[in-house]
């Protein structure tokens, strides 16, 4: 590693960070240091943040019939939309998921309902029709992110914003 402005080693586990002259954070050692992965690292291994442009100041909130998700990536804005981890909302409405790796395309299906988004695109198959999208499928922090109000809605749910408490509220009954 180069350009290396500050390092710290920890004894105990046996764990190193290294802070970089660009701000990233690295590391390497004993357990599961960096990103997770691997229980022993020789080499370092920049450890990721969430992306600064995308997280809100105000964090967005998601409600389902009164009860708050938790999402591993908190939902972001685009576009003035709010998108939210996938699997989170889809399996939260009770929908079943496939991921089409090939054609990045996700494939849900509830009951009758079927929903088709490919990353990246502004379109949706809904039941085989064709449905524009105000934000596109989108992955950050290797979490695919989808509209909110759009998942909802195609699953049945009422959806409202609550703006004074920055929260998704969905109804499905």
């Amino acid at each position: 590693m180069k350009k290396i402005s500050r390092i710290a080693a920890h004894g105990i586990g046996y764990r190193s960070m290294a802070v970089r002259a660009d701000g990233t954070l690295w590391s390497w050692g004993i357990g599961y240091t960096g990103d997770g992965t691997k229980w022993d690292r020789t080499s370092p291994v920049g450890i990721r943040s969430f992306d600064k442009e995308i997280i809100d100041k105000d964090p967005i909130f998601v409600e389902i019939d009164g009860t708050t998700l938790q999402f591993e990536q908190p939902p972001i804005t685009l576009n003035k939309r709010t998108l939210v981890p996938l699997r989170a909302i889809f399996e939260a409405l009770g929908a079943d998921l496939k991921w089409n790796s090939t054609t990045s395309t996700i494939t849900a299906n509830k009951g009758a309902i079927t929903i088709e988004l490919v990353i990246g695109s502004s379109t949706a198959l809904l039941n085989g029709k064709h449905v524009s999208l105000d934000a596109p499928p989108t992955i950050r922090n290797n979490y695919t992110l989808v509209p909110v109000r759009f998942i909802g809605e195609a699953l049945g749910a009422d959806v409202h914003w609550d703006e004074n408490n920055k929260t998704v509220i969905l109804k499905t009954a």
